[in-house]
């Protein structure tokens, strides 16, 4: 399966990055955010989302209203922010920014 990062976007600022292996970037998006995506349409909050050694990017908005998908984007850090996760753990992980 592909390799994807996927990055939390609201407005212009990336809130939230990681690394995730799936079957498509939908399922990336889904699977990474805990939330059901749907196509983008010019919400402030969004998903991007980029397959590894490609130049293509997929972006995806959020199902449901802005104040879930803000919230949902200010939780979820790692317990050590400045770490890095293990190589093992980067099929999902999830690095705060």
């Amino acid at each position: 399966m592909p390799r994807y990062v996927v990055e939390e976007i609201h407005g212009s600022t990336i809130t939230a990055s990681q690394s995730i292996v799936a079957p498509s970037a939908f399922k990336a998006a889904a699977n990474a955010t805990g939330r059901s995506v749907t196509l983008w349409s010019g919400e402030p909050a969004c998903v991007r989302v980029t397959e590894f050694g490609m130049s293509r990017s997929f972006t995806y908005a959020y199902c449901g209203s802005f104040a879930d998908s803000h919230q949902h984007a200010s939780t979820g850090a790692l317990a050590n922010p400045g770490a890095l996760p293990e190589p093992d753990d980067f099929r999902s992980s999830r690095i705060r920014l």
